[in-house]
Protein backbone atom coordinates (compact mmCIF):
# COMPACT_ATOMS: atom_id res chain seq x y z
CA UNK A 1 0.00 0.00 0.00
CA UNK A 2 1.52 3.60 -0.98
CA UNK A 3 1.23 6.09 1.94
CA UNK A 4 2.41 9.53 1.40
CA UNK A 5 0.52 10.97 4.84
CA UNK A 6 -0.61 9.59 8.09
CA UNK A 7 -4.87 8.65 7.78
CA UNK A 8 -6.60 12.02 8.21
CA UNK A 9 -3.71 14.16 6.73
CA UNK A 10 -4.60 16.06 3.40
CA UNK A 11 -1.75 14.93 0.94
CA UNK A 12 0.44 17.28 -0.09
CA UNK A 13 2.02 15.53 -2.93
CA UNK A 14 0.80 16.28 -6.46
CA UNK A 15 -0.08 13.00 -8.53
CA UNK A 16 3.08 11.01 -9.63
CA UNK A 17 3.17 8.70 -12.69
CA UNK A 18 3.24 4.64 -11.66
CA UNK A 19 5.95 3.69 -13.79
CA UNK A 20 8.97 6.19 -12.30
CA UNK A 21 7.75 5.06 -8.56
CA UNK A 22 8.09 1.62 -9.42
CA UNK A 23 10.70 1.49 -10.48
CA UNK A 24 12.41 3.64 -7.13
CA UNK A 25 10.89 1.03 -5.11
CA UNK A 26 12.72 -1.91 -7.36
CA UNK A 27 15.77 -0.52 -6.98
CA UNK A 28 15.09 0.13 -3.21
CA UNK A 29 14.02 -3.38 -2.59
CA UNK A 30 16.74 -5.31 -4.94
CA UNK A 31 19.19 -2.77 -3.86
CA UNK A 32 18.35 -3.80 0.18
CA UNK A 33 18.43 -7.78 -0.55
CA UNK A 34 21.13 -8.06 -3.30
CA UNK A 35 23.37 -9.60 -1.02
CA UNK A 36 20.39 -12.35 0.61
CA UNK A 37 23.47 -13.58 2.97
CA UNK A 38 23.05 -10.50 5.03
CA UNK A 39 19.37 -9.77 5.12
CA UNK A 40 18.51 -8.28 8.40
CA UNK A 41 15.12 -9.89 10.25
CA UNK A 42 15.01 -6.79 12.78
CA UNK A 43 11.37 -6.36 11.92
CA UNK A 44 9.96 -9.54 13.39
CA UNK A 45 11.34 -8.75 16.90
CA UNK A 46 7.78 -7.64 18.02
CA UNK A 47 6.44 -11.42 17.84
CA UNK A 48 9.44 -12.53 19.22
CA UNK A 49 8.68 -10.02 22.37
CA UNK A 50 5.57 -11.14 22.87
CA UNK A 51 6.24 -14.88 23.19
CA UNK A 52 8.64 -13.84 25.78
CA UNK A 53 7.02 -11.93 27.59
CA UNK A 54 4.25 -14.67 27.90
CA UNK A 55 7.53 -16.93 29.19
CA UNK A 56 7.77 -14.19 31.72
CA UNK A 57 4.61 -14.57 33.05
CA UNK A 58 4.54 -18.45 33.21
CA UNK A 59 7.92 -18.22 35.32
CA UNK A 60 6.25 -16.26 37.88
CA UNK A 61 3.46 -18.22 37.56
CA UNK A 62 5.65 -21.82 38.44
CA UNK A 63 7.14 -19.72 40.70
CA UNK A 64 3.92 -18.83 42.99
CA UNK A 65 2.61 -21.95 42.22
CA UNK A 66 5.72 -23.47 44.05
CA UNK A 67 4.98 -21.30 46.98
CA UNK A 68 1.76 -22.06 46.98
CA UNK A 69 2.77 -26.12 47.87
CA UNK A 70 5.58 -25.05 50.24
CA UNK A 71 2.97 -22.85 51.97
CA UNK A 72 0.43 -25.94 52.38
CA UNK A 73 3.55 -28.61 53.09
CA UNK A 74 4.31 -25.98 55.41
CA UNK A 75 0.50 -25.91 57.10
CA UNK A 76 -0.14 -29.28 57.31
CA UNK A 77 3.09 -30.08 59.39
CA UNK A 78 1.99 -27.30 61.84
CA UNK A 79 -1.21 -29.09 61.78
CA UNK A 80 -3.65 -26.41 60.06
CA UNK A 81 -4.67 -28.99 57.58
CA UNK A 82 -6.13 -32.52 58.02
CA UNK A 83 -4.45 -34.91 55.61
CA UNK A 84 -7.60 -35.41 53.45
CA UNK A 85 -7.44 -31.06 53.32
CA UNK A 86 -3.69 -31.46 52.52
CA UNK A 87 -3.94 -33.86 50.10
CA UNK A 88 -6.87 -31.78 48.09
CA UNK A 89 -5.19 -28.84 48.67
CA UNK A 90 -1.57 -30.14 47.21
CA UNK A 91 -3.33 -31.95 43.91
CA UNK A 92 -4.95 -29.02 43.09
CA UNK A 93 -1.36 -27.06 43.33
CA UNK A 94 0.11 -29.88 41.68
CA UNK A 95 -1.55 -29.82 38.80
CA UNK A 96 -1.74 -26.24 38.19
CA UNK A 97 1.92 -25.95 38.44
CA UNK A 98 2.39 -29.18 36.31
CA UNK A 99 -0.04 -27.04 33.39
CA UNK A 100 2.06 -23.98 33.82
CA UNK A 101 5.48 -26.19 33.65
CA UNK A 102 4.19 -27.58 29.80
CA UNK A 103 2.97 -24.27 29.18
CA UNK A 104 6.32 -22.98 29.88
CA UNK A 105 8.06 -25.54 28.19
CA UNK A 106 5.83 -24.88 24.83
CA UNK A 107 6.60 -21.66 25.35
CA UNK A 108 10.15 -21.73 24.94
CA UNK A 109 9.91 -24.08 22.32
CA UNK A 110 8.52 -21.47 20.02
CA UNK A 111 10.59 -19.09 20.97
CA UNK A 112 13.91 -21.47 19.99
CA UNK A 113 12.09 -22.40 16.87
CA UNK A 114 10.45 -18.97 15.82
CA UNK A 115 13.81 -17.21 14.52
CA UNK A 116 14.71 -19.70 12.51
CA UNK A 117 10.89 -20.24 10.76
CA UNK A 118 10.18 -16.86 10.55
CA UNK A 119 13.94 -16.53 8.54
CA UNK A 120 13.45 -19.14 6.35
CA UNK A 121 9.66 -18.06 5.25
CA UNK A 122 11.23 -14.53 4.54
CA UNK A 123 14.21 -15.78 2.18
CA UNK A 124 12.01 -17.52 0.12
CA UNK A 125 9.49 -14.60 0.01
CA UNK A 126 12.47 -12.76 -1.28
CA UNK A 127 14.19 -15.21 -3.30
CA UNK A 128 10.97 -15.49 -4.99
CA UNK A 129 10.31 -11.59 -5.61
CA UNK A 130 14.14 -11.20 -6.71
CA UNK A 131 13.54 -14.23 -9.24
CA UNK A 132 9.59 -13.19 -10.68
CA UNK A 133 9.67 -9.07 -10.52
CA UNK A 134 11.31 -9.06 -14.24
CA UNK A 135 9.46 -11.95 -15.32
CA UNK A 136 5.81 -10.11 -14.46
CA UNK A 137 4.50 -7.82 -17.54
CA UNK A 138 1.44 -6.13 -15.80
CA UNK A 139 1.42 -3.75 -12.87
CA UNK A 140 -1.06 -5.10 -10.94
CA UNK A 141 0.96 -8.65 -11.10
CA UNK A 142 3.98 -6.66 -9.77
CA UNK A 143 1.52 -5.06 -7.02
CA UNK A 144 0.87 -8.48 -5.81
CA UNK A 145 4.50 -9.35 -5.93
CA UNK A 146 5.96 -6.55 -3.76
CA UNK A 147 2.67 -6.49 -1.30
CA UNK A 148 4.36 -10.31 -0.15
CA UNK A 149 7.68 -8.19 1.18
CA UNK A 150 6.48 -4.94 1.42
CA UNK A 151 4.33 -3.59 4.68
CA UNK A 152 3.35 -0.05 2.91
CA UNK A 153 5.63 2.21 1.56
CA UNK A 154 5.46 6.36 2.89
CA UNK A 155 6.79 9.00 -0.11
CA UNK A 156 6.98 12.50 -0.24
CA UNK A 157 7.95 14.43 -3.12
CA UNK A 158 10.59 17.22 -3.22
CA UNK A 159 10.60 18.97 -6.76
CA UNK A 160 11.19 16.19 -9.06
CA UNK A 161 12.63 14.52 -6.08
CA UNK A 162 10.73 11.24 -4.63
CA UNK A 163 11.83 10.28 -1.00
CA UNK A 164 10.63 7.38 0.48
CA UNK A 165 10.26 4.58 3.20
CA UNK A 166 9.24 1.23 2.56
CA UNK A 167 8.40 -0.64 5.97
CA UNK A 168 9.36 -4.52 5.12
CA UNK A 169 7.36 -7.26 6.55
Amino acid sequence: MLVCCPMGVKCKNGGIKYEPLEKLITDNVIEKYRNRDNVSYNEDTYLLDKLKEQRAEKEILVKKLNIAIEKINDAFELGDYSREEWLKRHEMRTNELTVAQNDLHELENKINNFSSVIHEEKRKNIEFFLNKINQLSTPEARNVLFSSIINFITWFRKGNDIEMDIQYK
